[in-house]
């Protein structure tokens, strides 16, 4: 990883507007009918009790840029729809209760646009062994989301093997093992073990070997090792030269100031209008120390 630290801020607003209602025919999982749609990659957003045009400008661009990014990251990509609620509690949400989003019947399912980390999952053709479909959901999903590196890669794998699926504690350590696969082998074997139908941590183990030339204990060792829990690796450090989608947007080098418009049809603004607005900013730290960032309003 390179040694650049780059600073993320981020800001939020809320703001009041409306815009005229568009019709959809409902799609196939609820029959309950969306009001609006719109086109989105190379399919449709639906919109269940929200106005699509409250969605800021940027929010468009960030999702197709994101969708870009992943594909192009991993080399292939699938076509897919966004269906964004109000809320969990939309007779439509196919989503668990307490979940910002999902992906279901080829869509993501959200509260929010865009959701980097459901985007993610859904732009890769197929789905990975649960350890790595969430470690690179993480890694390469929202660059604001912080996550707790601590978690034991082994009793990961025992969680897979009792309930099927990746508990959100472990959500940081799979990403710091996501990335440390990646650093030894580069996308490419984890193509090939994505390809692979595992079905247990067992079968992980034994296709880990095939792929890697390695047994998963002794590649489990070399993390250990190389990527400690005390060095505190959060996924977002582990990335940061690596999973940043805007990449057309300016660097600044500190010392700097600058003026953010909050605006929802300023560039780069995301969120939704009488909900939530964010912006960022990225700034290239020269070296690592403690430094101070101020903030005015207007």
């Amino acid at each position: 990883m390179g040694a650049r630290l780059r600073l993320r801020l981020l800001a939020a607003l809320i703001l009041v507007g409306c815009v005229e209602e568009t019709l959809l025919p409902a799609p196939s999982w609820c029959e309950a009918k969306p009001q609006q749609f719109a086109t989105f990659e190379s399919s449709v957003m639906w919109g269940y009790d929200v106005e699509l045009g409250e969605l800021c400008d940027g929010s468009w661009t960030a999702a197709h840029a994101h969708s870009d990014w992943v594909a192009a990251l991993w080399g292939e990509r699938e076509d897919f729809g966004y269906a964004i609620y109000d809320s969990g509690e939309h007779p439509c949400w196919p989503c668990p209760t307490d979940f910002q989003g999902c992906v279901r019947y080829d869509s993501v399912h959200s509260t929010v646009f865009p959701h980097r980390h459901e985007i993610t999952h859904a732009v890769r053709p197929g789905s990975c062994y649960p350890l790595i479909e969430e470690g690179f959901a993480v890694l390469y999903g929202d660059h604001f989301a912080e996550y707790s590196p601590f978690g034991d890669i082994t009793e990961a794998l025992q969680w897979i093997d009792e309930r099927g699926n990746l508990d959100g504690l472990y959500y940081g350590a799979s990403a710091r093992f996501v990335a440390y696969l990646i650093e030894r082998g580069g996308i490419e074997p984890l193509r090939q073990l994505c390809s692979h139908d595992i079905d247990s941590s067992a079968t992980f183990a034994v296709v880990v070997e095939e792929i890697y030339g390695e047994s998963l204990d002794a590649i489990l060792q070399a993390f250990a090792v190389d990527y400690p829990d005390d060095k505190l690796f959060y996924p977002w450090v582990l990335r940061q030269d690596l999973a940043c989608e805007v990449g057309e947007q300016p660097v600044l080098t500190s010392p700097a100031s600058w003026t953010m418009d909050m605006r929802c049809g300023s560039p780069g603004v995301e969120g939704r209008m009488g909900e939530w607005l964010m912006t960022h900013q990225l700034i290239e730290i020269p070296e690592a120390g403690r430094y101070r960032v101020t903030a005015t309003t207007d």
